[in-house]
């Protein structure tokens, strides 16, 4: 949330000639219901939706493609133990004073944020972000000197 995953995402792509492919916006099509819609009907509901159209990305996307999850995604074990399993999960780490400051440029629909609760949030979601395989803060870092970053690294394990 306000780390830049879907921007970061798309450039990441494109710098390695991939596909890009955001979970948010799979749902959202999938059910064809605006993400206000699917929250109204409480995070449970939405994470076990996630969940299953994440399930459904990994069992048929192939590889050399740029996932950009939802900010919660991983807090579901099993969704967290396949991208784990399954990826190179990488964590765009971001400082809470950066969140707000980023999300009051570009407020998009965040269902789950309000300009209280970006520690909250984020401290609730640490231990599993985490457990990524690689991470990099992008508090001082424009979108193209983040996937410049992770193109480089990317490519040093191909």
């Amino acid at each position: 949330m306000g780390c830049g995953k879907s921007n970061v995402g798309k450039s990441l792509a494109g710098k390695l000639g991939w596909d890009f492919l955001d979970l948010d916006t799979y749902i959202i099509t999938r059910a064809a219901r605006t993400m206000e819609d699917l929250f109204s009907e409480g995070q449970q509901d939405f994470r076990a939706l996630e969940a299953s159209c994440l399930k459904s990305i990994f069992d048929s996307v192939t590889e050399n493609t740029v996932l950009a999850l939802g900010g919660g995604s991983t807090l579901n074990e099993d969704s967290a133990k396949l991208v784990l399993e399954r990826s190179l999960c990488i964590y765009l780490q971001t400082s809470a004073e950066q969140i707000r400051s980023r999300l009051s440029r570009d407020p998009g629909v965040r269902p789950l944020y309000d300009k209280g609760n970006a520690e909250e949030l984020l401290l609730g979601r640490l231990p599993v972000y985490e457990r990524a395989h690689y991470s990099v803060n992008t508090d001082a870092l424009t979108v193209e000197e983040v996937s410049d970053i992770l193109s480089d690294y990317i490519l040093s394990l191909l």
